[in-house]
């Protein structure tokens, strides 16, 4: 069936007009269809987002009302308004006039800024793209592998005197935070997550972690495109379970310039949540493909998302520029459906449906931010 099919019997099944055996059959078809199965859920959420809606006009016209009847019935105190209300009746156009000039007079010294090193020398030719991995320092590595070595003759000296004949099985310990090296998000709840392909290129095995869940498994790249700089990594662990429908989707507009976006990521041992503006609709020396955006991001921010105010994907982080402080680049959500529309023809893989539906467009952002906690995870790295 095609996507207004789909959307009509949807809609029959949620408003019970259909029959017994038509139901019956449509269900079976959920059971068999996962992507099925997270469309009806996401239209039954928006359908219960118009709802609420509904109730609060209705509600407001009744206030509407009572207020008309109270007017009529002279119950109403005279409204008195204050002196600085007074004052912006009196003179509303005069700052409207300054505000905007004040904003055209901020846009074009940022205009200056950029093109021609206002401000310090800078020019567009001394970007410098800095990959965001997080590696571990030197000295770390010495000392874990001293802390390998001692386990490990801790760990003889024990099997010398306790030889066990029973097989060793191969399974992820009790879960414990790692060292990340990068961030993935999950793009598809049957155990797809995208990330870029620069955190995970030398990886011999990889672990995917989210405390918020507490839940780790190991993974597989699926996919690895290292012109446009994404990975698509596959779930391969007996213990895992398909997700929830996914709460949020994918944006097809281009975003505004000044937009307010923010990002979640593993830069350390806990999720760190930043925010800040979009400040160029172009990436990397002028790339189209990627936005250019005011957020303070550090290794292991790499394959972090990029929300908007509505909850939606925006793009994925992927680098930022060494010479100034909190200017980072992102992938667009834009290109990254093109490269996974694309993604079949070059490997036997299945067309991923992404979510097209965002399911907390009237959620305030610390509500966002904790229902996204448990979308984003850190990548574990085994070279």
């Amino acid at each position: 069936m095609n996507a207004l099919q789909q959307a009509e019997i949807i809609e029959k099944y949620l408003k019970d007009s259909l029959s017994q055996e038509e139901r019956q059959a449509f269900e079976a078809q959920m059971a068999e269809n996962p992507d099925l199965s997270q469309a009806m859920a996401q239209q039954a959420h928006l359908l219960k987002i118009f709802q609420q809606q509904a109730r609060r006009q209705q509600w407001l016209a009744q206030m509407e009302a009572v207020h008309q009847q109270l007017e009529q019935e002279n119950l109403l105190k005279p409204y008195r308004p204050k002196p600085w209300a007074m004052f912006w009746q009196q003179h509303r156009q005069t700052i409207r006039i300054v505000a905007v000039v004040s904003f055209l007079v901020m846009s074009f010294t940022w205009v200056l800024w950029q093109s021609i090193g206002l401000f310090g020398g800078y020019s567009a030719k001394q970007v410098a793209y800095q990959e965001l991995r997080r590696e571990e320092p030197s000295n770390q590595k010495n000392t874990k592998k001293d802390a390998s070595a001692t386990k490990s003759a801790k760990a003889e000296t024990k099997d010398e005197a306790q030889q066990t004949t029973q097989p060793k099985k191969e399974q992820l310990p009790a879960f414990v935070v790692g060292k990340p090296r990068a961030t993935a998000f999950v793009i598809n709840p049957q155990g797809y997550w995208l990330t870029t392909y620069h955190a995970i290129r030398d990886a011999k095995q990889l672990v995917l972690a989210n405390p918020a869940s507490q839940k780790r498994f190991k993974v597989v790249i699926a996919y690895a495109n290292e012109e446009e700089d994404v990975a698509l990594l596959q779930v391969q662990d007996s213990s895992f379970v398909p997700f929830e429908p996914i709460p949020y989707a994918f944006r097809t507009q281009t975003a505004a310039l000044g937009e307010a976006v923010y990002t979640l990521a593993y830069p350390q041992q806990a999720i760190v949540y930043g925010e800040g503006a979009l400040s160029a609709q172009v990436g990397f020396e002028g790339s189209p493909q990627s936005y250019q955006i005011s957020i303070p991001v550090n290794p292991g921010n790499s394959g972090s998302p990029l929300i908007d105010a509505q909850g939606n994907v925006l793009g994925m982080i992927q680098a930022k520029d060494q010479q100034l402080d909190g200017v980072a680049f992102a992938l667009k959500s834009s290109q990254i459906r093109e490269i996974l529309a694309q993604m079949p023809q070059q490997k036997n893989l299945p067309q991923l449906l992404l979510p097209q539906v965002s399911l907390m467009y009237w959620l305030a952002r610390t509500q966002q931010v904790k229902i996204w906690e448990k979308w984003v995870w850190m990548v574990e790295i085994e070279k």
